[in-house]
């Protein structure tokens, strides 16, 4: 995903980055600021891969040990004070929703919020925040061509409701498969596998809403 903003310093000063890994949570700060933040299982990640030039490359984005990897772009580059610390292995999506912001009341205009990917696969994240009690929440919408899945059967710590707008979907819980046509309701439940696929003709479109669970 790319970044809104990007603070960085003058060509000449050294610029500070820090990367947060928790579970399928990432955070990139620079300088001090917060420029992007994603999941690795969002439907907004696998639309950004699929329309991305790493999309043909056999297990991109899977998150395995290995050192890290340091880039430049044909230009010149300074690396210094490269540190790497592990994370309590009790980090859960409750204790991600501390780095989060409060959500305001507002309308989520459509013709606002563009779309990331391709005709095949694209999404777009209207909201991704906590309430005033700190639970965290997130709201996204997928569009599918058809015969595409969303992503293998995987699971996550938190829950999903899946409106289905348009289309007809074919959903997995737990390896039993469904049906699931345009105006209908899914539930998944915390780590259960679960995926599903476009098995119509046309495009199909829904929304995801991610109930994040509250910070301690």
């Amino acid at each position: 995903m790319p970044p809104e903003t990007i603070p960085t310093r003058p060509i000449g000063e050294w610029n500070l980055s820090r990367l947060i890994v928790r579970g399928t949570h990432v955070e990139h700060w620079l300088n001090g600021k917060l420029v992007v933040q994603y999941e690795t299982n969002s439907a907004e990640s696998a639309a950004g891969i699929a329309a991305s030039k790493f999309k043909e490359v056999p297990g991109y984005a899977d998150k395995i040990p290995t050192p890290i990897l340091l880039q430049d772009h044909n230009t010149l580059a300074w690396f210094r004070n490269l540190k790497i610390r592990g994370l309590p292995a009790g980090a859960t999506a409750a204790a991600q929703a501390l780095a989060l912001t409060v959500l305001p009341a507002k309308v989520y205009h459509s013709a606002q919020i563009p779309y990331k990917g391709d005709e095949t696969k694209k999404a777009r994240r209207f909201f991704y925040g906590t309430d005033q009690s700190g639970y965290g929440l997130e709201m996204h919408e997928t569009v599918l061509g058809p015969g595409v899945e969303t992503h293998p059967p995987h699971v996550h710590p938190h829950q999903e409701i899946i409106i289905i707008i348009e289309g007809t979907v074919e959903v997995s819980i737990d390896g039993k498969t469904d049906t699931v046509e345009a105006g209908s309701v899914i539930f998944y439940e915390p780590n259960r596998p679960h995926n599903l696929r476009n098995v119509g003709t046309a495009p199909c479109r829904y929304y995801v809403v991610e109930l994040r669970g509250k910070r301690d």
